[in-house]
């Protein structure tokens, strides 16, 4: 059987990994160009392609007997309604109509969520398929929902869809350490239903569910859990978070789940078996805590950014302006959480008579988060651009690196013809080099806005860390561009484009944008994370205002 699964993450690589050793024929897909040598490892063909981009969908679909849909949104764009508007749609849906639109006829699965019923259903006795849907307009149910009706009105006879419960196991972190990390980045904030029943599923079982389906092909909408009745939300999370000494956690009940036991006596009855699940309980109050599971970082992100560092302070004979103390200008500490009081990075500030450099690192190994920034900006009222490099790897990144590197524009480029040719010329065929390297992908998530702040040369892009150094060139040669600038000036030319503009201004005005919560939500953690008096004196020192 020729079978393809879109989506390889935790659920669709497993899947992988079976079928091929079963003798199957499979081809999976990943939006990250990163994750393919791996991929390589189960599939017999991996596609680089997006579920919403319906050619290459279809061109992967090309004579497959069966398509899987294991591709979800991810646990950190779940987490507010804002970063579930942004995604859902997308991952869902347009996947949704670009798989349902094959051409032939393959057998369709798809994995859906529990979180379709939300609590429209909780005066039943008992929740089965026919259950009613909530009518809420929260992305999550209602996004899930659409796309089960895309696969429907399609593929309907020949489509099982399974309505999942939350799915653990593998490289999913115990859920003591979720639990752990809402309280240290969501500032013990969650949008989960405080009376909802805590139903869980091994990703084991998922994957043998849709071998079941794959051999037996049942049609029809099945929900996929255990059949014991969990414990509820919050009694359990509060117990977890209470052998750790936390507090409770606030419940914002924004996604309405069942607080009815949920049935699944219709999969069962087409003779699949349950075997890898364990069922939640609550914990002995008297219990120790249990041990946090460090992930393993990689730290050679912090290895290039450190490099570009030293080299910037020894040809620009920078110096460190320390804080009171003696040590960095502004420490940075956990504030809340866990973690209150440890430390996790730093703002260090070098200057000259013409740069200022602001380094920053904020590593939490808890967390698997790992980021350094350089910034170094010229004087205010100089047109040489500023600098920017960035790596950062976090489980947001899943593995990989997001590396940016940009000369941040000091004048409106498409109005000063001279100084952009000038200034930005030179990169065109470096960025364009490294951005058509096997193994990088540019970022997918940035939106015109972040354009806008930035300038059209910046490279944002994604690699795994053994391809780090494919971004090595165009780093040197961003980085030797801007300390040419910095140390031989603009040509008359150039300056002469930009002399009608205010400089110290529009510096001014940019910098605070870019480093505003308004164009990026990281400032919105950080305050939780830091807190925000930490996160505040961030922003002053990258405005040029501390």
């Amino acid at each position: 059987m020729k079978v393809l699964i879109v989506g390889c993450g935790l659920v669709g690589t497993e899947l992988a990994r079976r079928l091929r050793a079963e003798g199957h024929h499979v081809t999976g897909t990943t939006t990250t160009p990163a994750k393919v040598e791996k991929l390589r490892e189960v599939c017999d063909d991996v596609a680089v392609l997006s579920g919403a981009d319906r050619a290459a969908v279809h061109a992967a679909g090309a004579g497959m007997d069966a398509v899987v849909v294991t591709a979800g949104p991810a646990a950190a764009q779940a987490m507010t309604v804002e970063a579930r508007q942004r995604t859902y749609r997308q991952v869902l849906v347009d996947t949704a109509e670009s798989v349902s639109s094959i051409p032939g006829a393959p057998f369709l699965v798809m994995l859906s969520s529990l979180s379709v019923y939300g609590d429209a259903a909780n005066h039943l006795d008992v929740i089965d398929e026919s259950a009613p849907l909530t009518t809420s307009e929260d992305p999550s149910p209602a996004m899930f929902q659409l796309a089960e009706k895309t696969y429907r009105d399609a593929a309907g006879d020949r489509l099982a869809v399974f309505r999942c419960a939350d799915i653990t196991g593998g490289d999913d972190p115990p859920i003591a350490d979720k639990v752990r990390m809402a309280h240290q980045v969501l500032g013990g904030s969650v949008p989960f239903h405080d009376e909802a029943l805590f139903y869980r599923i091994h990703v084991l079982d998922v994957v043998a569910a849709i071998e079941h389906a794959l051999r037996t092909r049942p049609v029809g909408t099945f929900n996929l859990t255990h059949p014991e009745v969990p414990p509820r939300l919050q009694p359990y999370f509060d117990a977890l978070s209470a052998l750790d000494g936390l507090p409770p956690l606030t419940y914002r009940n924004e996604l309405r789940a069942p607080t009815q036991p949920v049935s699944v006596d219709a999969l069962l009855a087409t003779g699949f078996v349950l075997e890898h699940t364990v069922v939640e309980a609550m914990p002995d109050p008297d219990a120790e805590p249990t041990v946090r599971v460090l992930p393993e970082v990689d730290r050679r992100g912090a290895e290039l950014v450190g490099a570009v560092l030293e080299r910037l302070v020894a040809e620009l004979d920078l110096v460190e302006t320390p804080g009171a103390d003696g040590d960095a200008a502004l420490p940075l500490h956990a504030v809340g959480g866990p973690l209150d009081g440890t430390r996790l990075g730093e703002f260090r500030v070098f200057t000259s008579d013409r740069v200022r450099l602001v380094y920053s690192r904020l590593s939490v190994d808890e967390l698997g988060m790992d980021t350094h920034q350089v910034y170094a900006f010229t004087g205010s009222n100089s047109a040489v651009p500023h600098l920017f490099l960035d790596t950062a790897i976090s489980p947001n990144t899943e593995g990989t690196f997001h590396v940016g590197v940009d000369l941040v524009p000091r004048v409106d480029l498409g109005a000063s013809l001279d100084y952009t040719l000038e200034v930005y010329g030179p990169l065109t065929e470096p960025r364009a080099t490294a951005l058509s390297a096997p193994g990088v992908m540019p970022v997918p998530s940035l939106g015109p806005l972040q354009w806008t702040l930035r300038s059209p040369w910046m490279v944002a892009s994604i690699v795994a860390p053994d391809d780090l150094g494919r971004l090595d060139d165009v780093i040197g040669a961003y980085v030797d561009r801007w300390l040419s600038l910095v140390g031989f000036g603009l040509t008359d030319a150039a300056l002469d484009a930009a002399a009608w503009q205010d400089l110290p201004t529009r510096d001014h005005e940019n910098r605070a944008a870019m480093f505003s919560p308004r164009t990026n939500p990281v400032w919105i953690l950080l305050d939780r994370l830091v807190g925000p008096e930490s996160a505040a004196r961030m922003r002053d020192l990258l405005v040029g205002e501390g």
